[in-house]
């Protein structure tokens, strides 16, 4: 119980820091998709 409460606590900050750059990030991997969608 312990460990996984451990765990639970450490991907809950894991997805902070993911939703504090995950727009960033999809927003660059999207732009690059519809980049090349375009072009191609």
């Amino acid at each position: 119980y312990y460990i996984l409460s451990y765990t639970g606590r450490r991907s809950e900050a894991l997805a902070d820091q993911l939703t504090a750059n995950g727009f960033r990030a999809v927003y660059i991997i999207g732009g690059m998709e519809a980049l090349q969608s375009s072009v191609a």
